[in-house]
């Protein structure tokens, strides 16, 4: 049986002078997709 584990990923950028999140949250995708073993 393989074990899992459910988690919450917030992505909160200080100090941006935009309040455009969506090039951070495709970063954070990004790097999700790249690890081995994870799916979202």
């Amino acid at each position: 049986m393989k074990k899992s584990v459910i988690a919450e990923l917030k992505v909160i950028p200080p100090g941006t002078k935009s309040d455009s999140l969506s090039k951070y949250v495709a970063a954070v995708v990004k790097v999700v997709k790249r690890t081995k073993g994870t799916t979202y």
